[in-house]
């Protein structure tokens, strides 16, 4: 590669910076040079690049494998999702089909547009059961249903002196009646796994660990929680309510989950091997000289700097051990070229 008739100090400049912008593509194997390469390197070495490429290559399809049955299950949530809002699934119907520990409680009443709310806050199939029946804090809930927070406060202090006091009727009552709901899902083998006061709320898991159970002694979407008011939810009854939902992920991160790791390099666990990271890199490296070799050709002006021409010197020791490894790896092309080509595509060289 000649070099422009430039000034003296533009050619300086290049010669000092620009020399070295040469190799820069592929400083990554600037240790490859230590000493040329021989038949004998690649002999040695051929059975294991051999083996690191198939094992990377393996690495590369397993995982844009994964990433295809990711990108295709997020896919499928996503259209699931718009489907069970926008009404064209009904959700308790596609619970149903996922689980038969879907069990609901005699009485309960169903309500789809509920569910389709707390199914997009949620980002997951929810259906919502009521039993007509009121909270003995009705009024307090339906004024916090409306935005009241003095309500919402007023009715966690009363429900809080309640639990440390002795229950009204209508109090002893709604507790009975959530008793029985337990009842109901512990004699069909569902376990507890979380209880929260001072509004009474009861988590619950299904036997074959697919379905989640919520148990509510009010209920909180009458202003209990920071939801938008008013709330789809808002207007049912104010006493118990039940929700029912998968346990678990969502499709997309359940599809995740359940992905394998790619395979590791079969030779992970061999000892370092300084001499074989310097035959592979060197390899690597006369494999794109060798399509490009006039990268390697220039020529120093006559004129050019002292300073200047010992640091091109060492360049040009460099380039001459570079020439003499594609020679090399010319000699064993037929079997480098694939193996090589398939490390250099897989780490975007």
């Amino acid at each position: 590669m000649k070099l422009l008739d430039l000034s003296k100090n533009c050619r300086r400049r290049w010669l000092a910076v620009g020399c070295f912008a040469l190799v820069a593509s592929s400083s990554v194997f600037a240790q490859a040079p230590q000493r040329p390469l021989t038949d004998a390197d690649v002999e040695r070495y051929l059975p294991r690049l051999r083996a690191e490429a198939a094992a990377f290559t393996k690495t590369v399809s397993e995982a844009r494998e994964a990433n295809t049955a990711m990108v295709s299950a997020i896919e499928e949530s996503a259209k699931l999702q718009a489907d069970l809002l926008e009404g064209r699934k009904d959700i308790l119907e596609w619970l149903r089909g996922q689980s038969d520990q879907v069990l609901i409680p005699d009485g309960a009443a169903y309500s789809a547009e509920c569910s389709r709310a707390i199914t997009g806050e949620r980002a997951g199939p929810t259906a919502v059961f009521t039993f007509g029946k009121e909270s003995p804090y009705r009024d307090l809930l339906r004024r916090a249903a409306s935005g009241d927070d003095a309500a919402r406060d007023q009715f966690n202090t009363r429900r809080g002196e309640e639990e440390t006091g002795k229950r009204s009727a209508t109090a002893q009552a709604t507790h009975d009646f959530v008793a029985g709901m337990l009842s109901f899902y512990r004699d069909r083998g569902f376990v507890e796994i979380e209880a929260n006061r001072p509004i009474t709320v009861t988590f619950l898991g299904s036997p074959d660990g697919r379905v989640s159970v919520t148990i509510w002694e009010a209920n909180a979407y009458c202003g209990l929680l920071p939801l938008p008011n008013p709330h789809a939810c808002s207007a049912l009854p104010t006493g118990p309510l039940v929700e029912i939902s998968l346990a678990g992920e969502s499709g997309a991160d359940a599809a995740l989950a359940a992905g394998e790791e790619p395979s590791g390099v079969p030779d992970a666990a061999e000892k370092p091997d300084p001499d074989y990271e310097r035959v592979r890199n060197a390899l690597l490296l006369a494999r794109m000289d060798a399509d490009n070799p006039s990268a390697l050709e220039f020529d120093i002006p006559p004129d050019a700097p002292p300073e200047v021409k010992a640091e091109i010197a060492s360049i040009a020791a460099d380039f001459a051990a570079r020439k003499a490894n594609v020679l090399v790896y010319k000699r064993h092309e037929a079997e480098l070229a694939p193996i090589l080509d398939a490390l250099l595509e897989l780490s975007g060289k």
